[in-house]
């Protein structure tokens, strides 16, 4: 309703030609003057008409100004000896005057009209008796219904432009969010298999340890089915209607997780260590099980990635009272110096660090949190946590 009640001055073509006829109106008067100077008014009359050309030009741009200069030219007209233009000017404008100005502007400028005009037919020397009067109410009436309903028009227009501005502007958000969750969950359930898949397709090349090169072989073949299957579900989720729920369609949970993660690091040689509180397995929900196995395969993807030479990783989920925390160390490579952020410890597998921001907005979503860098010891601490 507040758009209703607001100026709607004219805007780009319509604006100009009202500038237009305006300026023609006040160089037809300067010809006829010229053409024929025996009917030349007085110079207040000549006034008058630059005056009211000036009038209708500001509709076009400021109608609340035009609406005041309009009633401003009848006392202007009263000074030239012919009032009777400026009646005329003002009872077409009423229709101007619905059509742009705010309500109280348009109220203010009808009961002015009207006090003007009643003052002009009570008036014995106007030359206006109460018939013309009324006949100028009227039409000033028409006018205005004209105005109004050009105004309703030219609202409803507006308000459909912003209602499909408003549709377009949700339907691209829901466009992004979901490039966003199918990213996620590209990043989250296939990009880290596949770096599984490539570390481990490094070791069969570079190990002759048979015992090693079978578990490798087992890593790959996993992973690749895990990859397989979270890719099928990627795809099934960019073909079906709704949001859906992010834990449907089997996303692991913790404990297959952590199951997981350890035959993939222990192919390494590299060791898990778990400290597991039970009071904090107790405190789990789906949600957070699965957010918290995310975390744990992100860090471990991490580890692969960049600490490959790590011989121990240390996994703890412990019940802290409001909060549930998974905590992720790695421990050094033997024999390297404190690291203060991440390295790439393989050139074919470089870091993007989306994967820990991703996690971050996740968790902070769920009113938990993540905090990724360098302990006391040189290795590299993940910890998430999530309000039980």
């Amino acid at each position: 309703m507040a758009a209703v009640d607001a100026d709607l001055p004219a805007r780009g073509a319509v604006r100009w030609v009202i500038t237009g006829v305006a300026v023609l109106v006040l160089l037809a008067d300067i010809v006829a003057n010229l053409v024929f100077p025996e009917s030349r008014g007085t110079i207040p009359q000549q006034l008058l008409v630059g005056y009211l050309a000036f009038a209708l030009a500001m509709f076009g741009w400021h109608p609340r100004v035009a609406a005041v200069a309009v009633l401003f030219g009848f006392p202007l007209g009263m000074w030239a000896d012919d009032i009777s233009p400026v009646i005329f000017f003002a009872t077409a404008c009423t229709g101007a005057v619905a059509a742009t100005t705010a309500r109280r502007v348009l109220i203010g400028y009808a009961a002015s009209y009207v006090a003007i005009m009643v003052v002009v037919g009570v008036l014995p020397d106007s030359g206006w008796d109460a018939v013309d009067v009324f006949m100028m109410l009227l039409l000033a009436a028409a006018s205005f219904a004209v105005g109004f309903v050009v105004r309703r028009v030219r609202w409803n227009e507006q308000a459909l432009a912003a209602r499909v501005a408003r549709m377009e502007a949700m339907l691209e958000a829901a466009k992004r969010e979901e490039r966003e969750r199918i990213g996620d969950e590209l990043h989250d359930l296939i990009i880290r298999d596949l770096t599984i898949i490539a570390m481990h397709a490094k070791v069969l090349e570079r190990s002759r340890n048979p015992e090693q090169l079978a578990s490798s072989r087992e890593v790959i073949a996993s992973s690749s089915r895990h990859a397989l299957g979270d890719l099928r579900r990627v795809l099934r989720l960019t073909r079906t209607e709704g949001s859906g729920d992010w834990l449907d369609g089997g996303v692991e949970l913790l404990a297959p997780a952590l199951q997981a993660v350890g035959s993939q690091l222990g192919a390494l040689g590299i060791e898990l260590e778990l400290d597991v509180s039970e009071s904090a397995v107790e405190a789990l929900d789906p949600t957070t099980s699965a957010s918290f196995a995310r975390a744990l395969r992100e860090a471990a993807a991490n580890v692969i990635k960049h600490a490959s030479g790590s011989p121990r990783v240390m996994v703890r989920l412990t019940d802290e009272g409001r909060n549930v925390v998974l905590d992720v160390n790695n421990a050094p490579a033997p024999g390297r110096a404190p690291r203060r952020v991440p390295v790439e410890e393989d050139g074919d597998l470089p870091a993007g660090g989306y994967g820990l921001a991703r996690m971050t907005e996740r968790f902070g979503v769920l009113g938990g949190g993540v905090t990724a860098g360098p302990d006391s010891s040189g290795g590299w601490r993940v910890r998430a946590h999530l309000p039980r």
